[in-house]
């Protein structure tokens, strides 16, 4: 199940969220909520800011290697059902930039323990691992969140991502010989 971005402003189901809605700007979006404690915790994203990061790339550069990543990340985090799929052809290894790996393993090893994946989960996760820091932080996850708009097109940037993995082992598989 993905989650639908909405308006902070138009969340009518909890009377905690007034104070919330005096400190958020109608740029603020739900991303997740979950309950800690007794309270329901919500967790936002300033999208115009994600949004605006994507409009300042040009078109005619192909993506980075960093940026297929960040797609696959993002997707799975609108769409975790799509890590069974995802899986078959990535692994950790696949992933150039550390804090990646970290991301992406929180979130398959979730998946295979058939923990619910979100946000939440993954902070937690990794928050608990002591990793949450080295995984780039709350700030960077909620971005990769809102990075792509859409999880349709994960299984292409996973398979871009693992081409260049072959591509790059190639070399060394026949020196090795």
């Amino acid at each position: 199940m993905s989650v639908k971005l909405m308006p902070v402003s138009e969340i009518k189901e909890s009377t905690d969220i007034i104070e919330v809605n005096q400190l958020l700007k109608e740029d603020w979006y739900l991303l997740d909520s979950y309950q800690s404690n007794g309270k329901l915790v919500y967790v936002v994203a300033l999208v115009k800011k994600m949004k605006a990061r994507l409009d300042e790339r040009d078109p005619d550069q192909p993506f980075s290697r960093m940026e297929y990543e960040q797609n696959v990340l993002g997707g799975l985090l609108l769409e975790p059902t799509t890590i069974e799929k995802v899986s078959t052809i990535l692994s950790v290894e696949d992933f150039s930039i550390d804090k990646h790996r970290i991301i992406y393993k929180a979130i398959k090893n979730l998946h295979d323990n058939d923990s619910r994946v979100g946000l939440c989960t993954v902070y937690e996760m990794l928050s608990l691992l002591d990793l949450l820091d080295q995984a780039g932080g709350t700030k960077y996850i909620s971005m990769l969140h809102g990075v792509v708009p859409t999880a349709n097109n994960i299984m292409y940037y996973a398979q871009v991502l693992s081409e260049n993995r072959l591509k790059n082992e190639t070399p060394r598989d026949i020196s090795q010989q």
